[in-house]
């Protein structure tokens, strides 16, 4: 029997890559519970095995972790919803005030400061804003029919994921043994090594990211709530749980948090605070933060992911 030759092995693992991901994006509507509920199953299954160790079951453990999950989903959304709902209603109340403030403080210091003259004609915005609802109006229906199906979709999809991420977790062991069983044996120690390498390197990672999640929402939170900021806590939640995604959170947030401060205080001092803050904050996660949480998780010295 002839051994596989090892060169070969990069160039299949690359096209296996490239097709890869080339379904992903293809079926990624599809898709989307299923590797979901992968990533969770992949998250919390250190935790099942932690609980077979103690004697629980493999199932009864993968649905204690998914009970205790659920709840701490459910409470979590329970104690944030009415507070974001009664936040952000009050929030739009106060668009006439922003209004008023673009009429008498925003054009007036763009014309004074930058000489650019803007005379916004409300007649025709409001004309053009009563054409759109009437339209709109008229096409209610087939709106409704895609708004339900498209709603209909998302909770099948909600409803897939813990199924999904009940039998992987259920049986996480097994698939990776059958995954295993597939390699062939000259590849199997060094597949070995590698698997194990990207496993340790991944959950330090996805530990690390959470970490820092946490770390700046609570950072943007207590910051722009010491300054007096309304709105602070769900801006400054939503500003961190974003920074998973680079710059989306940052720019997100800073977008509304100056938005609030300059409907909310009466001169350029607080607004300038919002600033530094963000500014401050992009700082920390960019040098300090990200390196030292993610980076030094995964064995990268900090000046390797700063350099990144």
């Amino acid at each position: 029997m002839s051994t596989p030759r090892p060169f070969n092995l990069p160039w299949l693992a690359l096209a296996l890559l490239i097709v890869a991901g080339g379904l992903v994006y293809l079926l990624g509507p599809i898709l989307t519970p299923f590797l979901a509920g992968a990533l969770l199953a992949y998250m919390f299954d250190p935790l099942v095995k932690r609980l077979e160790t103690h004697g629980v079951s493999r199932t009864a453990g993968t649905v204690i972790v998914i009970v205790l999950a659920g709840l701490a989903l459910f409470g979590l959304l329970l104690v944030a919803l009415p507070l974001f709902q009664g936040q952000f209603a009050e929030l739009s109340k106060r668009v006439p005030a922003a209004i008023g403030l673009l009429q008498t403080r925003v054009l007036p210091w763009l014309q004074q400061t930058l000489g650019i003259a803007i005379a916004p004609n409300l007649d025709a915005l409001k004309a053009w804003l009563t054409e759109q609802a009437t339209e709109s109006g008229a096409n209610w229906l087939p709106t409704l029919q895609t708004g339900a199906l498209a709603i209909v979709g998302v909770l099948v999809n909600l409803l897939l994921i813990p199924v999904v991420m009940f039998y992987l977790l259920k049986d996480w062991d097994v698939m990776v043994a059958r995954v295993a069983a597939l390699v062939p044996r000259p590849w199997m120690g060094a597949a070995t090594r590698i698997a194990r390498a990207m496993d340790a390197v991944v959950g330090e990672f996805l530990r690390g990211q959470m970490a820092v999640i946490a770390t700046l929402s609570l950072y943007y939170v207590i910051g722009l709530w010491a300054v007096g900021l309304e709105y602070a806590l769900p801006i400054g939640i939503l500003t961190g749980v974003l920074s998973f995604v680079p710059f989306l959170g940052f720019g997100l947030g800073v977008i509304l948090a100056l938005l609030v401060a300059v409907l909310q205080f009466s001169d350029w001092t607080g607004v300038a605070w919002v600033a530094g803050i963000y500014l401050v904050g992009q700082v920390l996660e960019s040098y300090v933060i990200t390196p030292r949480l993610v980076g030094e998780r995964v064995g990268l010295h900090p000046v390797a992911v700063i350099f990144a």
